[in-house]
């Protein structure tokens, strides 16, 4: 289960590459390194992820 969350942050893109992703293609290959590597989840996204959430009056 642990994994699996981990897979996803990274899927996310929550601190996984983000740097270098305008520059490199995205392949399959690519997207499952990105998911794999626990160190990338581990470091803080660059550019700072800020959830902000807006919405209308009822």
């Amino acid at each position: 289960m642990q994994q699996r969350m981990i897979a996803w942050a990274a899927a996310a893109g929550l601190g996984a590459g983000t740097a270098w992703a305008a520059e490199a293609a995205v392949t399959l290959e690519s997207l499952l390194r990105e998911m794999t590597d626990c160190a990338a989840v581990a470091r803080w996204p660059q550019p700072e992820y800020r959830c902000r959430h807006t919405g209308s009056p009822p």
